[in-house]
């Protein structure tokens, strides 16, 4: 870390060539615009290959949309 560089075990849930500075602001910016649709409201429309994490972010959608998201309600 006092390179500025993402540990190897960080980068598997969440992969990004940029220094540890930026991933992390990258980072929380994406789990702050998750809960937002959480709390508020979905995207009519969602541009999932812009995101990267393609699966874990169809997941979370998905299940919050059918009201199984235990996990994102801090169950």
């Amino acid at each position: 870390m006092a390179a500025n560089k993402v540990p190897a075990i960080y980068l598997k849930s969440y992969p990004s060539l940029k220094p540890l500075g930026s991933w992390t602001r990258d980072l929380l910016a994406r789990l702050d615009q998750l809960n937002k649709w959480i709390k508020e409201t979905y995207p009519s429309v969602y541009w999932l290959a812009g995101r990267g994490l393609h699966s874990s972010t169809f997941q979370l959608n998905l299940s919050a949309f059918h009201g199984i998201g235990g996990a994102l309600r801090g169950y």
